[in-house]
């Protein structure tokens, strides 16, 4: 009988932080890192309010041969491919465009994302870490019940709100 050993391929683990601004998800991150690869080096944040239009999704992935800046690669498969071992900060998710929440699904599933030159990155041994501000603005605004509220209420809230972002900006 042979037995197989299968490799994973996806990121080692996924975090999702949802909390208003200003309260330490990306220092969380930080100190994360620190923790796990004893490096800041392998900290990578991305500002996904720079990932706005539909075009956007080639800054991660670098563009497609006969366009402008092909040979360059993307910055975030450059990055895993330079240093997998690393920790990818995706700061406010929420402002990234739909096409842009593709390639995040790819690397979810896939745990790769093929570069504009053909190159394919791993995230095998990756940490992905999402960080968003979804429904913290309403949670705030019931602030006053907020005290009253037990963890898992809290926490049903958020996922509530997540779970509808994703479904709305995903490609049936």
């Amino acid at each position: 009988m042979r037995s197989f050993i299968k490799l994973s391929t996806k990121p080692k683990r996924i975090f999702f932080f949802v909390r208003p601004t200003g309260m330490g998800k990306t220092e969380v991150a930080k100190a994360l890192t620190e923790l796990v690869f004893g490096d800041e080096k392998a900290f990578a944040r991305f500002d996904m309010s720079e990932y706005k239009e539909q075009h956007a999704a080639e800054k991660l992935t670098g563009s497609p041969p006969g366009f402008v800046g092909y040979g360059e690669g993307g910055k975030l498969t450059n990055r895993v491919l330079e240093n997998p071992y690393s920790i990818l900060l995706f700061d406010e998710i929420e402002k990234s465009h739909s096409t842009v929440l593709d390639k995040f699904l790819q690397i979810l599933e896939d745990g790769r994302l093929t570069d504009g030159q053909g190159k394919t990155a791993y995230f095998n041994q990756s940490i992905i870490i999402f960080t968003s501000n979804i429904g913290a603005s309403k949670l705030l605004q019931e602030k006053a019940n907020l005290q009253t509220k037990d963890y898992t209420e809290i926490e049903s809230f958020f996922k509530y709100k997540v779970r509808d972002f994703f479904l709305e900006n995903s490609r049936a």
